[in-house]
């Protein structure tokens, strides 16, 4: 069941109120969380830097970190890398593409929003987070992520670090949120809600498409009757629920139960060693059922070592060097 002390308290709370009890659970989660990771994502700088020189059996690579997992509620003023540029030859750059979290406003309205809703299950509340994730930032895109977190080149080419720097709260109503957004603020509410979650920065692939860098949740919840059971939960990649006309009628996060979520499970995950094989599909309600639909294509999520080109990893057009 879900943390329903907690939920039960928001009911018929006043805002202030709720603001109140908000900032009492994170401070409590803030103390919880002992971690010394100050950043998540690639480690990369604003401006080129050249990574360290590797060789092993295939050949010769390029040392690039990253942060890929991170248990908990995610602190305030942590980076989020979510993207680099590359040239192939080690000289790497996240160009912009990062932000602090700089807020926990979406906590507190997400709580003002459910403390009116009557919720039975944590099923239910992973419904009413999407939508509320999806409101929050926006259907429609008003500015391209790039063009929000560009920055300004000195007269050497050097980025120049922004005096306002980037923050999570950028993206609010912008339209331009992507999977690390989603499972950014997931995973802080979550864990305000007595549920323990993890940030997976990671691959996904779907059928015989190429593999993409995606993040997605994986939790711990509890029956009834008191049994774990583990999930994968993408909030950005969701499954569609259709009418019998195939009318759209909402979205709802994609689930998929795990056998086991440990120590061994996460080493083996974190280390490249392991596939989470899922069955895609949708819903279709026909009269009072809810029926999946399945389809004959998989979705494969794992965390990889290897770099992806696409809208998170960019080749540089040219190589540039440090002045």
């Amino acid at each position: 069941m879900i943390n329903m002390d907690f939920y039960n308290e928001l009911i018929n709370l006043s805002d202030n109120e709720i603001d109140t009890l908000v900032e009492e659970r994170i401070n409590e989660l803030d103390d919880r969380n002992t971690t010394e990771d100050d950043f998540i994502g690639y480690e990369a700088d604003n401006n080129i830097i050249k990574k360290e020189i590797k060789y092993n059996e295939s050949g010769k690579s390029y040392g690039i970190d990253m942060k890929c997992f991170y248990s908990g509620y995610i602190k305030e003023n942590t980076k989020i890398v979510y993207g680099m540029i590359y040239d192939g030859e080690g000289n790497i750059s996240n160009n912009g593409s990062y932000y602090y979290i700089d807020t926990h406003e979406y906590i507190n309205d997400f709580c003002k929003y459910i403390s009116k809703i009557e919720v039975s299950n944590e099923y239910e509340l992973f419904e009413y987070l999407i939508d509320f994730l999806k409101e929050y930032f926006g259907y429609f895109e008003k500015i391209s992520r790039n063009e929000m977190f560009k920055l300004i080149v000195d007269n050497y080419g050097r980025n120049i670090t922004p005096i306002n720097e980037h923050g999570l709260s950028w993206f609010k109503g912008k339209g331009n949120a992507l999977c690390t957004e989603y499972s950014i603020m997931a995973q802080n509410i979550l864990n305000v809600f007595g549920i323990e979650s993890y940030l997976v920065i990671g691959t996904i692939k779907t059928g015989n498409g190429k593999p993409e860098g995606h993040a997605y949740n994986l939790l711990k919840i509890f029956n009834e009757d008191g049994h774990e059971k583990n999930l994968l939960i993408d909030f950005c990649n969701h499954v569609n629920t259709y009418d019998i006309n195939f009318k759209l009628i909402a979205p709802s996060p994609f689930i998929e139960e795990l056998e086991y979520l440990d120590q061994e499970f996460i080493n083996e995950l974190v280390n490249n060693r392991k596939h989470l094989i899922f069955g895609d599909y949708n819903y279709m309600i026909v009269g009072n059922t809810l029926t999946k639909l399945s389809y004959d294509r998989n979705r494969d999520y794992y965390i990889s070592g290897d770099i992806y080109y696409g809208p998170n990893v960019k080749k540089c057009k040219k190589k540039r060097r440090e002045k």
